[in-house]
């Protein structure tokens, strides 16, 4: 193999590239160093002939500034911008400029300045500053010739010391590379494929072609990693295959329906329980390689879905219920993927549809009792009520102070039994009176609660602020009693030595998580908080349970429904209400209402 022939194969291109390249590299950071210093002694050498101007700035121009002559020191100007390459001068003070020669207008400006100093009782004081501007124009023309001369010298040497190199570096690998040709095939016919070791291998190149026998060891090994990748590679794939086939057998055996779409809406993956929750097994419908929307169309047209509820519909996913022919539920969550694949996930909630319907009946039933109970119940105490008061009129002379304590006693605890059956009513209307959501101005709702709780603010001194409030969909009745039932407690329970400060607010999120919320919501929290009595954080659950009261009758009156009564509103809106407080320190009570609730009928 001839050094020359090396041009025509990559190792010998590869050089020749690597060699020219790190040349060239040299070459332009050698010019530009020199560049550099010789731009900075050419500089040098520019300012050296105004050194007279120095000298001439602290004798006559400064005498000439400090009496101010204005002839004079124009007439300095104009000799100074005589000089050669200064093309302006000027006096300024207090950076305004008193006189100037020339034009400050250059390609290339250099400037600097000297400082005007007078003596002044025996101290130099500077009164002015003398401006010099010139161009370094004809350096930098001189620096570029210079350069170029430079560049190409230096080229012509360092590339002819660059090709003794190649040719000498070309000889050597052509006479290494026939030494490996050589050695190997020697070793190939001596001892055959796996004869490689260090003795064969000396006996078979010598001492002095040892290293190119290396040479071809690593290409044994090069084929040996290359057995070893395919090997890897066939394991890596039974692997795979294993896998398809464990999801192949999932697919087969889930207990839900699910279909994979791309973005055009065809069919890319269908499981066989599809067919079966919709009761296509001898003709299927879902078919792999058909649009989404022709097989929504025949399940309708084939009567295989006779009702469907959407339930939930965002951006990304959707919610819906279908019933079939045969009366089965099937709930379908459609959710849509990066890249604007779709994936259905179809899941039969027969079972968990009659629970809840028998749920609502029984809820239902419950709350006609309670109805019912309340309202009958009235009426014998009513009676008691007033046969006692009767009795106690008819036989007031007659009866000693015993019997009167005793009628008084009965006659309270009736009249208590009957306002918690008021209250009960109260609590069974919240779902068997309740109104159509209808647009509801918070604000107006506010303003008849502030009305009717007018005398009891009077009467506490208390103080009531509040932000504007927005308008929303909702049972407006049901807000008016749920605003006036934290506005009273909050108006019952305070400090006895300070008046009630009220606040009242109202926060709009937007697909945020927000504590204690679950997850991303949307919708609006109603905040009303007070200076009060505060309560312990232990008591946050039990105060909304119907009847539980955290004080005596004859601390702070009342039943202990009124709490009950909001939580109840509040969850009939799709909603969540908590409390944020520590004793002594005031209560906040929240409440949150989704805007995808907003919009729905009542519950």
């Amino acid at each position: 193999m001839s050094a020359l022939s090396l041009l025509h194969h990559r190792i010998g291109q590869t050089l020749i590239a690597g060699i020219v390249l790190l040349s060239l590299l040299v070459i332009i950071s050698a010019t530009a160093i020199q560049f550099y210093f010789d731009y900075r002694t050419a500089r040098a050498g520019l300012m050296a002939p105004f050194d007279p101007v120095r000298h001439l700035a602290d004798t006559r121009l400064s005498q000439a500034v400090w009496a101010g002559n204005n002839t004079q020191i124009q007439a300095l100007l104009d000799v100074l911008v005589t000089m050669p390459d200064l093309y302006y001068a000027a006096i300024t003070k207090q950076g305004q400029i008193q006189a100037q020669a020339g034009q400050p207008s250059v390609k290339y400006p250099v400037e600097w300045e000297i400082p005007l100093r007078f003596p002044l009782g025996g101290q130099p004081l500077e009164i002015a500053r003398l401006r010099l501007i010139s161009d370094e124009d004809a350096i930098r023309a001189q620096l570029i010739r210079r350069s170029v001369q430079r560049l190409i010298t230096t080229t012509v040497e360092i590339l002819a010391l660059a090709l003794l190199i190649v040719l000498f570096l070309f000889h050597y690998l052509a006479r290494r590379l026939a030494a490996v040709t050589h050695c190997a095939g020697a070793l190939d016919s001596a001892y055959g494929p796996g004869g490689l070791c260090l003795n064969n291998l000396t006996s078979a190149c010598g001492e002095d072609g040892l290293d190119t026998a290396v040479t071809h060891i690593a290409v044994t090994n090069a084929n040996r990693v290359h057995c070893k990748l395919a090997s890897l590679y066939a394991d890596e794939h039974a692997r795979s295959k294993t896998a398809l086939l464990h999801l192949d057998y999932a697919l087969a055996n889930m207990t839900e329906g699910l279909a994979l779409m791309d973005a055009e809406g065809l069919v890319l993956l269908a499981n066989p329980r599809l067919n079966e929750l919709y009761g296509a097994d001898h003709t299927p419908v879902w078919v792999e390689g058909q649009p989404l929307a022709a097989i929504n169309a025949a399940l309708t047209e084939q009567a295989m879905v006779t009702e469907e509820i959407v339930i939930e519909a965002a951006a990304d996913m959707r919610l819906l219920e279908r019933r079939l022919r045969d009366g089965r539920w099937v709930l379908v969550r459609d959710r849509t993927l990066p890249g604007g694949r779709q994936l259905q996930l179809h899941t039969e909630i027969t079972q968990l549809k009659q629970r809840e319907l028998d749920l609502q009946h029984s809820n239902a039933d419950l709350e006609q009792f309670a109805y019912v109970a309340s309202h009958d119940l009235q009426e014998p105490l009513r009676m008691i009520t007033g046969y006692l008061q009767l009795l106690e009129r008819r036989y007031r002379n007659k009866l000693d102070d015993s019997a009167h304590e005793f009628i008084a006693i009965a006659v309270d605890g009736a009249k208590r039994m009957q306002q918690l059956i008021l209250d009960l009513l109260a609590f069974s209307r919240i779902s068997t009176r309740s109104q159509t959501y209808a647009s509801t101005d918070m604000a107006q709702v506010l303003s008849s609660v502030l009305a009717n709780l007018e005398a009891a603010i009077r009467d506490h001194a208390a103080r009531i602020d509040y932000d504007p409030l927005p308008t929303i969909v909702a049972d407006s009745g049901q807000m008016h009693l749920l605003l006036q039932n934290l506005l009273a407690n909050a108006l019952r329970f305070h400090k006895p030595d300070e008046p009630p400060h009220i606040t009242i607010s109202a926060q709009h999120l937007k697909k945020t998580c927000h504590a204690p919320l679950d997850g991303q919501v949307s919708g609006w929290i109603f905040a009303v908080c007070d200076n009060g009595i505060g309560i312990e954080p232990c008591f946050f659950e039990r105060i909304f349970i119907i009847f539980q009261r955290l004080h005596t009758r004859e601390e702070y009156p009342g039943t202990g429904i009124g709490l009950a009564v909001c939580k109840k509103i509040v969850e009939r809106h799709g909603g969540r209400i908590w409390v944020e407080s520590k004793l002594d320190q005031g209560t906040c009570f929240r409440f949150f209402l989704p805007d995808h609730s907003l919009t729905m009928g009542p519950a």
